[in-house]
This record gives C-alpha cells, structure tokens and sequence, in this order.
C-alpha cells in the first residue's frame, strides 16, 4: 500500500473534490491522479462528509429548461437530472418525486 504525505494528500484531494465538482468521472480522476478508483471515492468521500452530517443537505443546482443534448436526450427522456455526490444519476423523475427520493435519504 502507498503512503502519501499530508501534503502530497491534501493537493490530491483538492483536485479530486474540484473535479467530481465539475463532473469529471471516477474513472478519469484516477487515471488523472494516478491513484486507485476505490482511493479516489474513499478520499472524496472523506473530504466532504469531514466535519458533517452524512445526512446533511447539500446544495443542488435546479436547471428551468430541459437539456437538450447529453445523455438525457439520447434516452429520449426529458426533465431534471440528478448526479448525487457519490455519482449515482437519476432521471425521469418530475422535480416532486426528486424531493421525494432525497427526503427518504
């Protein structure tokens, strides 16, 4: 197993939370990083739960319009998409049935 330095941790980790942040991968932040996909998660997971409730609500962007190009349109199915932290991706679902599904979390 690596051992990496505090320092060496934390740069890693800045880049990793800033990334799932835009919507980079898994797969391509550990390619990137150089780091196992699971380390990735795990580190990832522990910066932002750090300090907070697992339960605590987290901010969410709402988009007005529906997408029209990605992987929502190719399926053919419109409205809100959701990409929980841990990349879990939900659709189809009115905005309702989305506050539904976050309130049993």
């Amino acid at each position: 197993m690596k051992r990496y330095s505090a320092a060496r941790k934390e740069k890693l980790v800045a880049r990793i939370v800033a990334g799932r942040a835009k919507g980079i991968t898994w797969a391509v932040l550990a390619e990137t990083t150089g780091l196992h996909l699971n380390t990735v998660r795990h580190w990832h997971e522990e910066a932002i739960s750090n300090g907070t409730d697992k339960k605590s609500v987290l901010p969410v962007t709402v988009i007005a319009e529906p997408r029209t190009s990605g992987h929502a349109a190719a399926s053919g199915k419109e409205g809100p998409v959701l990409v929980t932290p841990q990349g879990f991706r939900v659709e189809g679902l009115t905005l309702e049935q989305l506050q539904t599904l976050l309130s049993r979390r």
